[in-house]
């Protein structure tokens, strides 16, 4: 559990898709299955937490 966040890797294009919501002007959230701050440092990992207005 504690290594996996060094393992997960994003689906193909989607730093340029939430780059182009955000040109939009939508605000984003993210809702997941996961749990806690392991799913939150998955998020981190990938650099995709600076994208999202709001999470939980």
């Amino acid at each position: 559990m504690t290594e996996f966040k060094h393992y997960c890797v994003s689906f193909p294009n989607l730093i340029e898709m939430l780059e182009e919501l955000k040109r939009n002007n939508l605000i984003l959230g993210i809702n997941t299955n996961g749990k806690g701050q392991f799913q939150m440092d998955n998020v981190i990992v990938l650099g995709i937490d600076k994208y999202f207005d709001a999470s939980e």
